[in-house]
């Protein structure tokens, strides 16, 4: 994650937006990424072995949660962006 800071910042930068635009941009995408492994074993396979939950049960309802998740964040980030843009 700390990696990609160094290539966007510059990016958001040159865009005219500010360096926190662009260090927002790596953790929104890395926290959507995480959150939309919906196959990851590490984060389901492992919490629902757990849980004694048979394994990938319920997939459709955090499938259906990323969708929305990525269709609000496709929308919201570019209006918060708007305002953090320099002239």
């Amino acid at each position: 994650t700390i990696a990609f800071i160094i290539i966007l910042v510059p990016l958001a930068i040159s865009m005219g937006y500010d360096s926190i635009v662009g260090v927002s941009m790596v953790f929104v995408a890395a926290g959507l990424g995480f959150a939309g492994a919906v196959l990851n074993p590490f984060t389901i396979g492992i919490a629902q072995g757990i849980a004694d939950l048979p394994l990938f049960s319920g997939f459709g309802y955090p499938v259906q949660l990323v969708c929305v998740e990525y269709f609000r964040d496709s929308l919201d980030t570019p209006l918060c962006c708007q305002s953090e843009k320099t002239s």
